[in-house]
């Protein structure tokens, strides 16, 4: 990504300047005459909105303002590790990952030399990130308030900070709000592997850095455990971020937290980073950005409360910017979006709108290792499978069947089931995948059992049986 430049001004007069400076490397607007020391802000404005070419450049140069870092600060959206990037052409990124090799055994080759020739396909496993955020922010100037900005020492920094603040920050507010709810999103669906450690409100806080420090460690260990595809990984401590909440950030040791993920205080600043809570968010604010947006419910909310911290790799985020590229100012970056600025004048109300184009992909990996830590023991109610029961007549045609699976869970457990069909049917063509879609072959007649289990307790299960009557 790239870096935003620091403008440093000491007061309107400097800033006045700066604009002065940049209309004046404005090809075919014509050049303005520098200020001299005795000129009040009011002339200087006044030396700036003399010609429309003037004022347009000057707009201009005050949607690149909102891109330059000046004493005044902005809000800083406090997620810089989980940015991935941007992309220019296209619609989507596509991430793709490799699983472990299994090895065979050299003796094996020996015996039959034949081997040296067999093709090893790698399991290679990808997913497809498309945008899914388009919005533009709009802000409307009128010629007044470009004039008023030069009555008063604080007015031009107020009008820029009318289009940065009410613009640039609206999009940062909004990723802030999004990045919250896709991980409260991914712990309630089961995706996220639940690691539960009793009595953890009772310890100290040293002891809890403690735990965290263990449980960060075994993801040294190559597991399938830490990714929903199920890929073998292992990861160092170091390569890890963390997020906690308000409460648990007050109590820990920024300088602990840090020995615990094997990283400098310094290096881990850039991989850590707070939440208010996890049980709410601003859904007000979410509805116009996602479809249909719902509210927590009591029980989502439940499994929520119980979560402590939660870990990845910074590339468990997938988080890529669009840029975009139009006639006119060219799409910047804010260090946190690919954006561009696009205006339109009524030359009958005497305004100025401008648009604040923001597209993203706003995704989370299914390849990456994650884990949250929770207070409530993790565990499957039940799992059923609909429907349970049918019957069906021998086709001389192949027959399908969709089963559909419900899984109650609680402390966030993996939702994830895997559908078996019995070996008599095995043997005779029946199979089933894993959306539960099971495949009758053409003439088959008898019984077919389907045994449906949870991933993460495989006692956890159900059976739904087929009956193929053949005809008379």
């Amino acid at each position: 990504m790239a870096s935003k430049t620091t403008l440093k001004v000491a007061n309107a007069a400097e800033l006045a300047s700066y604009i002065i400076n940049s209309i004046n490397q404005v090809p075919g607007v014509g050049t303005i005459d520098l200020p001299t020391r005795d000129m009040s802000l009011k002339q200087i404005g006044e030396l700036i909105l003399d010609t429309p070419a003037h004022r347009n450049a000057y707009y201009d140069v005050l949607n690149r303002l909102a891109l330059i870092n000046m004493t005044r600060s902005y809000y800083e959206f406090p997620y810089g590790f989980m940015l991935r990037g941007s992309f220019t052409y296209g619609d989507s990124v596509e991430e793709i990952d490799v699983d472990a090799v299994d090895p065979i055994d050299y003796f094996d080759i020996l015996s039959q030399p034949e081997e040296v020739l067999t093709n090893y396909v790698p399991n290679v496993k990808s997913y497809i990130h498309s945008i899914n955020l388009a919005k533009v922010y709009p802000v409307t100037i009128d010629y007044n308030q470009a004039a008023e900005a030069f009555l008063s020492e604080d007015g031009l920094f107020n009008l820029v900070d009318k289009i940065s603040e009410t613009q640039y920050n609206s999009a940062k507010y909004d990723l802030y709000f999004l990045v919250k709810y896709m991980v409260q999103r991914r712990i309630l669906s089961g995706t996220v592997a639940p690691v539960y450690v009793n009595g953890f409100d009772s310890m100290t806080a040293t002891e809890q850095v403690a735990e965290i420090k263990a449980i960060v460690n075994r993801l040294i260990e190559p597991s399938r455990q830490y990714n929903p595809a199920g890929i073998l990984k292992a990861v160092s401590p170091a390569d890890m971020t963390l997020i906690l909440d308000a409460h648990g950030e007050a109590s820990y040791s920024t300088l602990n937290l840090a020995l615990a993920f094997n990283k400098s205080e310094a290096e881990f600043r850039t991989s850590y980073s707070m939440i208010s809570d996890w049980t709410t968010n601003d859904f007000t604010r979410l509805a116009k950005l996602i479809p249909d947006v719902q509210d927590f419910t009591d029980a989502e909310k439940a499994v929520l409360a119980s979560v402590r911290g939660f870990c990845s790799t910074p590339e468990w985020w997938q988080i890529y910017d669009k840029e975009i590229v139009f006639d006119g100012i060219p799409g910047g970056d804010l260090g946190t979006a690919a954006t561009n600025m696009t205006t339109f004048n009524n030359p009958l109300t005497l305004r100025k709108t401008q648009f604040l184009h923001v597209q993203r992909v706003m995704s989370t990996s299914p390849f990456q290792p994650a884990f949250f830590i929770t207070t409530t023991q993790p565990a499957i109610s039940s799992v059923t499978v609909s429907p349970d029961t049918l019957v069906l007549a021998t086709s001389a045609a192949k027959m399908s069947v969709q089963l559909t699976s419900t899984v109650v869970a609680v402390g966030g457990a993996n939702m994830a089931v895997s559908y078996a069909v019995d070996d008599t049917a095995a043997g005779e063509g029946v199979t089933v995948d894993a959306n539960g879609l099971v495949s009758i072959p053409a003439n088959y007649a008898g019984e077919i059992t389907v045994t449906v289990s949870s991933i993460f307790d495989p006692t956890a299960t159900d059976e739904a049986t087929i009956t193929v009557a053949a005809g008379d």
